[in-house]
């Protein structure tokens, strides 16, 4: 029973608060642009441009995130792992 008061005082809390990431309002407005570029299925250089240009702005890793996503779903590994 005390685990169970354990894990519901402190280590569920911790994964529960532990995702909340904000972005900055410019690096936002950068980030949405390359979600619906990727989600328009244009071209990789123009979506990938504009993660790159949200990750000059501010390093968070949802943008490496969905960049990482692009890679794998346009099945190019290579640069995916590249950067590792």
């Amino acid at each position: 029973m005390k685990k169970l008061a354990l894990l519901i005082t402190v280590i569920l809390p911790m994964f529960i608060f532990a995702q909340n990431v904000e972005l900055k309002d410019q690096t936002k407005k950068v980030y949405n642009e390359g979600l619906e570029i990727k989600k328009a299925g244009v071209t990789i250089k123009d979506s990938v441009g504009k993660f790159d240009e949200a990750l000059k702005l501010e390093n968070s890793y949802i943008i490496h995130f969905q960049k990482g996503c692009f890679f794998i779903k346009r099945k190019q590994l290579y640069f995916c792992f590249k950067f590792i």
